[in-house]
């Protein structure tokens, strides 16, 4: 099942509010792991080194207002993604049974079962993945990679190097691997289903000549 940005836009439209929400709780995530550390920092180095008691005091009331907002966006993130993931997953099964059943019978003829359970299964739920979670998670990597490696080089520009390198070989054994197995799965359902006929065949034969002898 291979979906356009376009009809990926389309399946998220009834539910872009809650979905543009659950980016905005990530990013909100992400953007707050990076400013807790300068703030510890900055309790370290100042307010602790110059005991000022009052500074202290508001640096702690702030670290609990950010635990707290850690706490809302994790939250956030964790109910609405899920949930717009189940709303796509069932708007696409629903699509699905209504082509299925327009379908002529000489169709289901040259198809094998193992591959409509995989496309009713693993790829719905791959379209759901992609639409929430993966989108998602692209974003918030992207935005923690940035940050990362512009960190990394501001300290020391050679480890940078040594750092980033081992990356670059991710992407093509990510999609060898990806589409292997995807290749595969429909195969392995269908050999399954075939399997299964044939025991089930093997009985009937089995109980018929029971009852004759």
């Amino acid at each position: 099942m291979r979906l356009t940005f376009v009809q990926l836009v389309k399946l998220l439209k009834p539910y872009l509010g809650r979905f543009l929400l659950a980016i905005a709780c990530t990013l909100g995530g992400v953007a707050l792991s990076m400013i807790l550390p300068l703030l510890i920092q900055s309790i370290v180095d100042s307010v602790l080194q110059s005991r000022d008691l009052a500074a202290l005091n508001w640096f702690s009331a702030l670290l609990l207002a950010l635990f707290l907002f850690e706490f809302l966006t994790s939250f956030g993130r964790d109910y609405l993604l899920p949930t717009v993931g189940n709303l796509i997953t069932a708007d696409l099964r629903v699509r699905m049974y209504e082509h299925l059943q327009k379908l002529a019978l000489s169709f289901y003829e040259r198809t094998h079962v193992g591959e409509l359970m995989s496309r009713m299964t693993n790829d719905i739920n791959a379209v759901q993945n992609a639409v929430t979670r993966d989108l998602v998670n692209v974003l918030r990597q992207i935005l923690t990679l940035i940050v990362g490696i512009s960190l990394i080089v501001y300290i020391e520009w050679k480890l940078a190097l040594l750092s980033i390198s081992p990356l670059l070989a991710i992407p093509p054994l990510m999609k060898r691997i990806g589409g292997s197995m995807r290749e595969k799965h429909p195969r392995f359902i269908s050999g399954l289903q075939m399997s299964v006929h044939f025991l089930r065949k093997l009985f009937l034969v089995y109980g018929s000549l029971r009852r004759l002898s």
